[in-house]
């Protein structure tokens, strides 16, 4: 994912972040970070909890599945690498069916000691070609209490190619 961070309209900075193979490149303003098996397996994380963007996935890809809790509650398990998995818990309203919450047990930093707990909240829903996503969105990071992030998705482009922005960005 590229981000660029503007006040009124003047960028602030540029971030560039790849999660390819089970590895993770961080290009953030003050560094590149990469080859932290922490960051590797916190990126799988957040590439999983970020699929509430992409739904299908979570039904089509024959290496995900769901373990009920409860009524309301399911865990999600999903690949990280090859032969390991990584698991997220998922909340459902039992009035629409629609996500309340995904969390995860996820390393905040390369360096930290224990995995905090991170949500994310739908805070409303949007049908996007006929897809209905959330939007807007929070991550909360336990330590923190608040949101760090809320997001307000705008567009939605499904099924592009993109292996000409690959290819620019040598990966």
């Amino acid at each position: 994912r590229s981000i660029e961070v503007t006040f009124f309209g003047y960028p602030l900075m540029k971030v560039h972040e790849v999660y390819l193979d089970g590895k993770a490149r961080l290009e953030l303003p003050f560094g590149v970070i990469e080859g932290e098996p922490k960051v590797d397996a916190a990126a799988n994380l957040g590439l999983w909890g970020e699929s509430v963007w992409l739904p299908s996935i979570l039904v089509t890809d024959t290496r995900v599945r769901w373990e009920a809790v409860d009524g309301d509650r399911a865990s999600l398990i999903v690949p990280r690498g090859e032969e390991e998995e990584d698991r997220l818990s998922a909340t459902f309203d039992p009035q629409t069916g629609l996500l309340v919450s995904l969390e995860a047990m996820r390393w905040k930093d390369a360096d930290g000691e224990v995995k905090l707990r991170r949500r994310n909240e739908p805070l409303g829903w949007r049908a996007f070609h006929g897809v209905m996503i959330p939007s807007p969105a929070s991550t909360t990071w336990q330590d923190e209490g608040a949101p760090w992030a809320v997001w307000n998705i705008e567009q939605v482009v499904y099924n592009v190619d993109v292996s000409r922005y690959f290819e620019t960005k040598g990966e």
